[in-house]
């Protein structure tokens, strides 16, 4: 019976999907973990796109200060013959404002794929979340794109995975002169 249901509710969930075949502009990856102090990159991505010819948006990164944003460069889904601003960076207020990119030729482009490259450092344990605001998308007319959804993401930073082996060791230390006395 539970297996029957859970079959029946996946068939309306994947057939909710398709009803609603909006663009959406998510990031990608939507959810993940990093150690404190490296790295990372989120990508600006779109799926469901059609004769999406020009978008412009601003990504907010809450609470500031868990992760500062380093750079944002153009993904590939255009292709050539772009114009792309990378935005403005303001890691005390945790946000990027005004990336944009439009083409120079006389179509837009449809699928899926990846929009802009966000690169960032984590600052601080916690989780951030990222979200979109003043997305503006246009054809290959300068018309609105109005069917769109936008998709929240979240990076939590996480301790380096070296502290918890040098916990562990500790741990195991502790226990071990205390099991000796």
């Amino acid at each position: 019976m539970i297996k029957r249901f859970v079959h029946i509710a996946t068939l309306l969930w994947a057939a909710s999907g398709l009803a609603s075949a909006a663009t959406t502009f998510a990031f990608n990856p939507s959810s993940t973990f990093v150690p404190y102090g490296q790295s990372f990159s989120v990508d600006i991505f779109v799926t469901g796109a059609v004769d999406l010819y020009a978008w412009q948006l601003d990504v907010f990164f809450t609470p500031p200060g868990i992760v500062n944003a380093t750079s944002v460069t153009e993904g590939p889904f255009l292709g050539a013959g772009t114009v792309f601003g990378s935005g403005t960076i303001d890691n005390a207020s945790g946000s990027i404002t005004n990336i944009f990119n439009t083409l120079t030729g006389l179509s837009g482009v449809s699928g899926d794929g990846v929009l802009a490259h966000l690169s960032f450092t984590a600052n601080s344990l916690g989780i951030a979340v990222f979200h979109y605001a003043n997305v503006i998308a246009l054809d290959s007319n300068l018309d609105n794109i109005s069917d769109f959804a936008v998709v929240d993401g979240t990076v939590d930073v996480t301790p380096e995975p070296a502290t918890f082996g040098l916990l562990g060791l500790s741990l195991a230390a502790g226990v071990f002169f205390r099991l000796r006395k």
